[in-house]
């Protein structure tokens, strides 16, 4: 998959999540 922006999980107006589970599920927080 290579390096991927910070934007994925990293949200400015909104919530973070982890960009994994679009397709996956794990149980991690993104702070």
């Amino acid at each position: 998959m290579g390096e991927i922006n910070c934007n994925f999980c990293h949200r400015i107006h909104g919530e973070s999540v982890f960009f994994c589970n679009r397709c996956h599920f794990f149980d991690i927080e993104v702070p």
